[in-house]
């Protein structure tokens, strides 16, 4: 299994498959009895893995003494499974009394955010189980309201410091054209709404009441987080059967979001699509509501100079330069996200971006260098070969988290 590769129906296969296997294990610990290696081949063989490759190891965990072992040390690739690997290197590494941190500082007429890593600033999961939940726009605004309320009154420009981490968001090795998926978000030192962008369409309404619906005409189509800016191509349409089947896709390295299906009822929940600059993203978002706050901020507003680039002052966002001073003082605003929130959205939720940036931040920590999935790993394999022998490393590749 491959997470990134599978399909849905394949990937159901697969599980009912083990999850028969692992069935037949815990029915033999659980009553007592021995399991032996013909047993679990057995179960392997009825599972209906189809193409599916099966690797068992089962030791007693008192004696570590191997009981079954089938093709255990066969190299194979560990789907969601690699995100314990991970989150365990990563806790050690990091420490269990880690915080990620976002810092936003006011100097020489510009706003600059200093990204740490965090996976989880403005992820919608997290901010809906605050009491009481927040949206991702109102934790934005309340950004935007504590620089104003902190006496800044214009902003040059909004500088993005994302130089924790290098700046290859996308993995060489993920498929090409899956990287407007979820799964797929590019990993920044400036995370935001899980590098994500959600798409909610309703029916367009036949009146401005919004009684009655208007078929064959496209359906409304609204963003959270709210960034009017952002270019959707709307080739879905309105029917009046009750149907919802919509998705949207968007080409790599490519802005603009394409939206298909048919629309018949208003979602229940998002289509998520991935963008592939979170951190510039975040900075115009942020831009927009400090100039609604009543903050002066230059070419916050000119949609004509696309901020969804590494373009110069004049975009009024932009990235943090290489050369680019390290910043000193005291922060405006902190927000803070300790690990075992990242860990446990991370694991719980199977969330691959969490992951992936539990391995770059954990690179950085250890080398001081900008975390990157070749430092991180680096750092995983030292962790494991210093917990369990160098033998255990000998055949493990890590590519990504």
């Amino acid at each position: 299994m491959q997470q990134r590769r599978r399909s849905e129906r394949g990937f159901r296969g697969h599980l009912e498959g083990l999850i028969a296997v692992v069935l037949v294990i815990a029915s033999s610990v659980e009553a007592g009895q021995s399991l032996s290696p013909s047993e679990v081949a057995t179960a392997i063989r009825e599972s209906q893995i189809g193409s599916g490759v099966a690797s068992v190891c089962i030791r007693d965990i008192e004696t570590d003494r191997i009981i079954v072992d089938i093709e255990g040390s066969r190299p194979m690739i560990p789907a969601s499974n690699m995100k314990l690997l991970t989150s365990g290197c990563a806790a050690i590494s990091l420490g269990p009394e880690f915080v990620f941190r976002t810092e936003v500082f006011a100097r020489d007429g510009a706003i600059i955010v200093r990204g740490s890593g965090d996976p989880a600033l403005g992820d919608p999961a997290l901010l809906a189980a605050l009491e009481p939940p927040m949206s991702v726009d109102g934790l934005v605004d309340r950004l935007a309201s504590a620089i104003a309320a902190s006496g800044v009154t214009r902003v040059d420009e909004v500088i993005i410091d994302d130089r924790v981490f290098a700046r290859e968001r996308v993995h060489a090795a993920w498929p090409t054209d899956q990287l407007d998926r979820w799964y797929c978000a590019p990993v920044s030192g400036l995370n935001f709404h899980t590098n994500c962008i959600d798409l909610f369409l309703s029916p367009a309404a036949s009146d401005s009441s919004g009684s009655g619906i208007r078929e064959g005409v496209p359906p409304t189509i609204a963003i959270s987080p709210r960034a009017p800016w952002l270019h959707i191509d709307n080739r879905a349409r309105t029917v009046g059967t009750g149907k919802y089947q919509v998705w949207a896709a968007r080409a790599p390295e490519s802005r603009e979001i394409a939206v298909h299906g048919e629309v018949g009822v208003p979602a229940q929940i998002p289509i998520n699509v991935t963008v592939p600059d979170p951190s510039l993203l975040f900075g115009r978002l942020l831009a927009t509501r400090l100039a609604e706050a009543g903050v002066t901020v230059a070419g916050a507003h000119d949609d004509s100079n696309p901020v969804n680039s590494e373009a110069g002052p004049r975009a009024g966002v932009r990235l943090a330069a290489p050369g680019d001073a390290p910043l000193e003082g005291d922060p405006l605003v902190i927000v803070t996200t300790s690990i075992e929130d990242v860990l446990r959205r991370c694991n719980v939720d199977s969330q691959n971006l969490f992951a992936e940036a539990l391995l770059k931040r954990m690179g950085h920590e250890v080398t001081g260098e900008p975390g990157s999935w070749v430092n991180g790993a680096a750092v995983m394999r030292m962790i494991i070969s210093d917990r369990i022998g160098a033998d255990a490393t000998a055949g493990l590749m890590v590519s990504d988290g």
